[in-house]
């Protein structure tokens, strides 16, 4: 079984030929117009989602506001996993 043959020349839709079929224009000014909607459109809305992204850490940043914290009790220094031995620097305190 023989697999059918592909034409090796570039671009040959786009090139003048006497056999050249109506349908086979159509079609490929279609696939050019679908590929081209969808890099205009892919890059529109990564455009948008960009500034929906900034405005919401924008408005994130402007609704944080530091503040003053007193521990209750005192924390310690590190705490480490015994399973894994990992040591962790964060650890949790009582404030107020």
């Amino acid at each position: 079984m023989r697999k059918a043959q592909r034409t090796k020349v570039r671009w040959w839709r786009w090139r003048r030929n006497p056999l050249r079929r109506h349908s086979d224009v159509v079609e490929a000014r279609i696939i050019l117009a679908t590929w081209a909607a969808a890099v205009v459109g892919g890059v529109a809305v990564g455009a948008v989602v960009a500034q929906a992204v900034d405005g919401a850490v924008q408005h994130d940043r402007a609704e944080r506001r530091p503040v003053a914290a007193v521990m209750v009790r005192g924390a310690p220094s590190a705490t480490q996993d015994v399973a894994t031995g990992v040591t962790y620097d964060h650890v949790t305190a009582e404030v107020r």
